[in-house]
């Protein structure tokens, strides 16, 4: 039973970690692009409510052999953070997201990073390939990012577990659904 509660606890602390990495990641971009600081208010970590709580995030509970619970982050909408406007686009401003730090949520069904100012960079910094490790994924949506398509399909090819993939307004992009 010790086990399993360090277990849980190191989980919950590695998913806050990492929410608050990617948090800190969106709020240096938003700064950089129109000035806004505040984003994700409710992602605090001294205000004790639980990062379940917290806005754009869904978790599920499951329980353990020995009656514990866990909650952990099923779906991520991190869609429109900033605010874009198409007229943006030609401002080529890209957000740098370490996609690496997705994989820490293990049973992540639904990622939402559409109208983002995400571009090729991320497929050559850290790769989508990382996100191989997220053998519940279900939906991606990348939609209205500045993402040449046509690089991103072998590094998708190995997440089994895709049913929906948006490319929609990006260069080349489309809207997909798998059989499943």
């Amino acid at each position: 039973m010790v086990g399993w509660a360090h277990q849980r606890i190191s989980i919950e602390e590695e998913e806050k970690k990492t929410l608050l990495e990617i948090k800190s990641s969106l709020v240096e971009f938003s700064k950089s692009y129109n000035g806004v600081e505040n984003l994700l208010p409710s992602w605090v970590v001294n205000d004790g409510s639980s990062y379940c709580d917290w806005e754009r995030i869904n978790c599920n509970s499951i329980s353990s052999s020995v009656g514990d619970n866990h909650k952990y982050v099923i779906d991520l909408s991190l869609g429109n953070m900033f605010s874009m406007k198409e007229s943006d686009y030609s401002l080529k401003i890209i957000w740098p997201l370490n996609i690496s730090l997705f994989i820490h949520f293990k049973e992540l069904r639904r990622l939402d990073l559409s109208w983002n100012y995400i571009g090729n960079t991320f497929l050559v910094t850290t790769g989508l390939e990382k996100l191989s490790g997220l053998k519940n994924l279900e939906t991606l949506n990348l939609s209205g990012n500045f993402i040449e398509t046509n690089n991103i399909f072998p590094s998708l090819s190995q997440l089994a577990s895709l049913k929906v993939l948006d490319l929609s307004f990006t260069r080349g992009g489309s809207l997909l659904h798998g059989k499943g």
